[in-house]
């Protein structure tokens, strides 16, 4: 449309009223970019975190024993974000950040990284085989109560065997291990880079600052999801 104002004319486009504006993804913080590169629906249906289809029911997941430790000590936090060992001031501020990119992550890649027990409320798809929304999977504790003639695990998160069309409630024990070592170095690696974003960058910033994540880091995470490929050890 045209707008006429003291004798000059300016031309603007107009969005119209159904189309959703684009908002950079640095917008969202030191996650906005790790956000919208793991959520694109590009992603292929094989890397998709929790394993479904579009159309999948809904799934309640709760967490009924958390991890007992970290995947990453304290003292090698504050030496990736250069803080000196003997300032404990932000100690707690940095074990917040650390629990919270834990969970952001183990979220987003559907793997648990220390062992943890897990409850999930779902309903069985045609076929009788569901794929747990958290892996790798240690052990099938009890479904609907029961731990006899459990369902048979299959790779590293799927169930077969199951009643299709029931609603089932499935507990189980998830995690690479029980020890910070047992989780994968280079999953523990961007933990660390996501835990120094969130160091680094503490405010919401503007359309005008440049915040890229590294592209290798967006890549590590695409391949860490649940049904992707881990690089080796």
């Amino acid at each position: 449309m045209s707008i006429r104002k003291r004798g000059l004319t300016y031309s603007r486009q107009v969005r119209p009223s159904n189309q959703t504006p684009n908002l950079p993804s640095n917008q969202w913080g030191p996650f906005g970019a790790l956000f919208s590169s793991c959520m694109k629906p590009s992603i292929p249906e094989r890397t998709r975190p929790i394993g479904q289809s579009r159309k999948a029911p809904p799934v309640k997941l709760e967490v009924i024993n958390p991890p007992t430790v970290e995947p990453l000590s304290l003292g090698l936090v504050k030496q990736h974000c250069r803080v000196w060992a003997d300032l404990t001031e932000e100690d707690e501020l940095i074990d917040f950040y650390l629990a919270s990119a834990r969970g952001w992550l183990e979220g987003v890649t559907a793997r648990a990284l220390i062992t943890q027990t897990l409850r999930e409320t779902r309903t069985v798809t045609d076929g009788g085989t569901v794929r747990l929304l958290r892996a790798p999977v240690q052990e099938i504790l009890t479904v609907n109560g029961e731990s006899i003639g459990l369902p048979k695990l299959e790779g590293e998160a799927t169930l077969t065997g199951l009643p299709a069309g029931s609603e089932v409630i499935i507990e189980y024990r998830a995690g690479f291990g029980d020890d910070p070592e047992d989780v994968p170095a280079h999953t523990r690696h961007a933990l660390l880079l996501i835990v120094g974003l969130s160091y680094e960058q503490r405010t919401p910033i503007s359309s005008q600052t440049v915040n890229e994540v590294p592209n290798y880091l967006q890549n590590l995470i695409a391949r860490l999801s649940w049904g992707g490929e881990l690089p080796p050890c």
